[in-house]
Formats: C-alpha cells, structure tokens, sequence
C-alpha cells in the first residue's frame, strides 16, 4: 500500500470510449483499456485508493455550462452514456473505490473531492483517464494548486488528438513538476 497515494481514473467512460459514444476517442481511447485493467489490477494488490471521476450531465442545466457552446450533451445522467467500461468496472473493488460526480472539466472543481482527499490525508495523486489534454490537465492543474504531487501514467491516458496528449504531458513535467511514467513502470515500483 502506498501510503498517502491515491489513484484518479477520469472520464473512462461510454461517451468517450464506446464507438458510439457522443464524444467518443474510438480505437485511441479503447487502446488504453488493458493498461487501466493493469493498474487497477495493482492497486486491488497493494489495496489502494482508487477514485473514479466521471462527468456527470443533465440536459436542463448542461445548456448553461461554458462547455456546452463547445461540446454536445454528454455523459447524460439519464442514460447509460455515464456507464463506466465495463472490463474496467469489473476489476474495481468496491470497498477502496470511490465515486467522484463533476460536471466542469477538472475533478475538483464543485465536488468534494479535495475534502475526501484530505480527510486520508492523501498527498499524492496518480492521474489516467480521458481526455490527457482536458480533464485530465484540468484535474492536474488544480490538483496542483492544491499543494498535492502529482504523478501521470502516460499509457493510461489518451488526449482529444496526439498532439494534445503531447502538449499535456509537457505540461504536467515542465510547468506542475509531475511524474510521468508508463504503466509498466509504475507496475514495477
């Protein structure tokens, strides 16, 4: 177990992983599924905290969200658009998991998320999830001044397009001082 780390799997969900998924990242987004199982895979080992961040929509108040003059409804509370993938879903262990509803980009951002963090008295956060270059780099940079270092499992994470994914990995080593590595790496530590 490593104490004070938690892990943050952000957005692995249908609408952004399903080929029929609104805002879907189709085969990149679904390339990265057996890493995440890996992951979770160890996090279940060393029975660590893993907290899922998902959006979370509803269609009468997403029209007065900034996000909706750029993206379509997604992630829609009433439908299964919210479904997490299901390979992944049946690796997590309920007892060290937990659910983080957001509906802006960044995981901390109008939820209790920090708080919960604190209450473990977690310093750490290991990132993956979608989009690396969306709500992935929101959730870094606030969870970054928040005082909590930050770790990214590159192979974890996919961005909107590869030069996105880039962009923020840069961002995340040279500008929030995060660790990036691969999910074979993380594995071995």
């Amino acid at each position: 177990m490593l104490m004070n780390t938690a892990y943050l799997l952000i957005d692995y969900v249908y609408d952004f992983i399903d080929d029929k998924g609104v805002l879907s990242l189709s085969k990149r987004g679904q390339a990265i599924k057996d890493n995440i199982i890996k992951v979770i895979d160890k996090i279940k080992k060393d029975e660590d905290l893993l907290y899922i961040c998902n959006d979370d929509h509803e269609e009468n108040s997403y029209k007065f969200s900034p996000e909706a003059k750029l993206f379509p409804l997604h992630c829609d509370k009433k439908g299964s658009e919210l479904a997490i993938d299901k390979d992944v879903f049946m690796k997590i262990k309920p007892e060290k998991t937990y659910n983080i509803s957001k509906v802006m980009y960044s995981s901390f951002n109008g939820t209790r998320l920090d708080l919960v963090l604190r209450q473990q008295d977690i310093k750490e956060l290991v990132l993956m999830g979608v989009c690396t270059d969306i709500c992935v780099l929101h959730t870094a940079i606030d969870a970054y001044n928040l005082g909590y270092k930050i770790t990214v499992i590159d192979d974890c994470c996919c961005g909107l397009t590869d030069e996105g994914h880039g962009f923020a990995l840069n961002h995340f080593k040279n500008t929030l001082g995060a660790k990036i590595v691969t999910s074979n790496e993380l594995l071995k530590s």
